[in-house]
């Protein structure tokens, strides 16, 4: 089974300017006893994934001009003996970018409309909205090795403006993917009302501009229209149910400049810890 460790270090803490280095390391090793899958007939199979991903973080504030930040990461990954379902080549290896982006936060300088009304960043970076039911995991690992352990998040493209008023907030960006998704072009808008006492409710627009042809499963994406509405938190706990947390989401997709498509998606959560 897969295990995860991580480290934090700070390298540089001075005045305004923040230097931090972070290492995450994780491997699994898979067993898999008379397999009968892709034609193995009662075949044993020992499976290694791992990686390596260090993370380098900067951050530096000015005094009337926002503050900036970045963020620089490599993965180092593998994967040794049989894979046990053929979604990964066997004794594979790279080093792959996994982070590379800059951004902007406007800080104090429009302190009359709130701290940090704007956040700007560009680069390869992670984005995700809400759960991530919709949008999360940028790439498809595998190509390097470590499909199980997966390291990989970011997109390899974004350009994202946060506008974060309270208790409305907004997001408006573009995204795009790799090959292993068809290098998918989007742009989208999230608006989200955020309670802390009672959770974020929030809609979101996104539409697919380009795709490549002939990657099965994700080339019919050129042309759709994605609009989506969710909600998460604890709408009860004025009540005394403050332990119970509900969650939702629906997202419906429309049109295509390949296929025409029509179609649909939910799920409703419920807990109580």
């Amino acid at each position: 089974m897969p295990s995860l460790a991580t480290a934090e270090f700070s390298i540089l803490d001075k005045d305004d300017l923040k230097v931090g280095l972070s290492l995450e390391l994780a491997a699994g090793v898979f067993s898999s006893k008379s397999l009968n899958y892709y034609g193995d007939v009662e075949k044993d199979k020992e499976y290694f994934d791992g990686y390596i991903k260090p993370v380098l973080n900067v951050s530096y504030a000015t005094s009337g001009a926002g503050n900036f930040y970045g963020g620089l990461s490599y993965a180092a990954t593998g994967s040794y003996g049989d894979d046990i379902d053929g979604l990964v080549s066997s004794n594979s290896e790279g080093f792959k970018s996994e982070q590379a982006y800059i951004g902007w936060k406007s800080g104090t300088l429009l302190s009359s409309l709130g701290e940090d009304l704007l956040d700007i960043s560009v680069g390869e970076q992670v984005f995700q909205i809400g759960d991530g039911f919709l949008v999360y995991d940028g790439e498809f690992d595998g190509r390097y090795g470590a499909y199980w352990t997966a390291p990989h998040k970011s997109l390899d493209g974004t350009a994202v403006v946060r506008v974060n008023t309270q208790p409305v907030r907004a997001d408006f960006f573009y995204l795009e993917s790799d090959a292993d998704y068809a290098d998918t072009e989007l742009y989208g808008i999230i608006v989200e009302h955020v309670n802390e006492a009672l959770g974020t409710i929030g809609a979101a627009y996104m539409k697919a501009t380009d795709s490549n042809a002939g990657v099965f499963l994700y080339e019919n994406r050129k042309g759709m229209d994605l609009y989506s509405i969710r909600g998460q938190g604890t709408p009860f706990a004025s009540a005394g149910l403050e332990n119970l947390f509900l969650a939702f989401e629906y997202a419906n997709e429309s049109n295509g400049d390949r296929v025409e498509k029509d179609a649909s998606g939910w799920y409703a959560e419920a807990g109580f810890v």
